[in-house]
C-alpha cells in the first residue's frame, strides 16, 4: 500500500492540483525513467533466492561477499543508467512525443537522479532485509517515503506543478535509501559500498558532459539519439574497462581468460 501511494499519488495530486497537460508531461517522463529500474529490479529478482538460501544456512561470509559483488556491479549500472538518461532525456522527448513534451525532457533528467538510490536500496532490500526476515524495516522506510512524497507533493505540485512531484519522488527515494542503509549499518559494510561505488560518480560526469553537448548543437532526430547512445556507452565502458583492470577486477579477468582460452584453441 505503501509503495503504491507514492508511486501513483504523483499522478492523481499532480490531476487534482495542477492540469491534465503537466499531468501528460510527468507520466511519459515516468514511463522512460521505469524502463533502466527495471533492469535493476530484476537482478534483485534473480539473486533474492540465492540470498535467502545463504541466509537459511546463516552463511555470512559467503552473505558479504555476494552483497558487496552486487552492489558494485549494480552500482556500475545504475550510474551508467542515470548519467545516460539525464544525457539523451531532451532529445528522446522531442523524438518521440514532439517539441510540446520538452518540459518531459527535462523531467526525465530531474527524475534519473533516483535510479542510483532506488538501484541501492534494492540491493539491501532483496539482498539482505527481506531474506533476514527483516520486514519490519522495509516496511517502515517505504512509508515514510509516501509519507515524504505526500508532503512535498501537497506544497510544490500547486507551485512547480509537475516539477513539484518531481522534487517529491525525488526525497522519497532518498529517504527509503537511508532509511534502509541507516538500519542495516551496523550489519552491513556500507562505507566500503559506498568506497566502491564512488568512482562511477566522475565516470558519469565525464560521459554525460560530451553526450548531453551533442544533443544542444544537433537537432533531436534518431540519428542525434543512436549518436549520444553510440557515444555514452563507449565513454562509460572505456573508463569502467580501464579502471577494472587497473584493480584487477575478478569478473573481468575472468572473462578475459575465457577469451584468450577460446583464442588460443582456434
Amino acid at each position: 500500500i505503501a509503495v503504491s501511494l507514492y508511486k501513483y499519488m504523483d499522478k492523481i495530486m499532480i490531476g487534482l492540483l495542477s492540469s491534465k497537460e503537466q499531468l501528460g508531461f510527468y507520466e511519459n517522463a515516468e514511463k522512460v525513467n521505469t524502463i533502466p529500474l527495471t533492469i535493476i529490479s530484476s537482478f534483485g529478482t534473480v539473486m533474492l533466492p540465492k540470498m535467502s538460501n545463504l541466509a537459511a544456512k546463516n552463511d555470512k561470509k559467503k552473505n558479504l561477499y555476494y552483497m558487496r559483488t552486487s552492489m558494485k556491479y549494480v552500482m556500475c549500472l545504475a550510474f551508467a543508467l542515470a548519467f545516460g538518461l539525464a544525457a539523451v532525456g531532451n532529445t528522446f522527448a522531442v523524438m518521440f512525443w514532439g517539441d510540446s513534451f520538452k518540459v518531459s525532457g527535462q523531467l526525465i533528467m530531474g527524475l534519473s537522479v533516483t535510479v542510483p538510490f532506488i538501484s541501492f536500496a534494492n540491493v539491501i532490500r532483496t539482498q539482505y532485509l527481506i531474506p533476514n526476515q527483516e520486514d519490519k524495516k522495509y516496511t517502515i522506510s517505504v512509508a515514510m517515503g509516501a509519507v515524504v512524497n505526500l508532503v512535498i507533493n501537497f506544497l510544490l505540485i500547486p507551485v512547480w506543478q509537475s516539477f513539484g512531484a518531481m522534487i517529491g519522488t525525488i526525497a522519497a527515494e532518498i529517504t527509503v535509501c537511508m532509511l534502509q542503509t541507516i538500519s542495516v549499518r551496523k550489519e552491513l559494510p556500507i562505507l566500503q559500498y559506498i568506497k566502491d561505488l564512488a568512482i562511477y560518480l566522475p565516470f558519469g560526469i565525464i560521459m554525460f558532459i560530451p553526450t548531453y553537448l551533442i544533443c544542444t548543437h544537433r537537432p533531436a532526430t534518431v540519428m542525434t539519439f543512436g549518436i549520444e547512445l553510440i557515444v555514452g556507452a563507449a565513454i562509460y565502458c572505456i573508463l569502467i574497462g580501464i579502471y577494472f583492470y587497473i584493480v584487477k577486477d575478478e569478473l573481468l579477468f575472468r572473462y578475459l581468460n575465457k577469451i584468450r582460452v577460446l583464442v588460443s584453441k582456434k
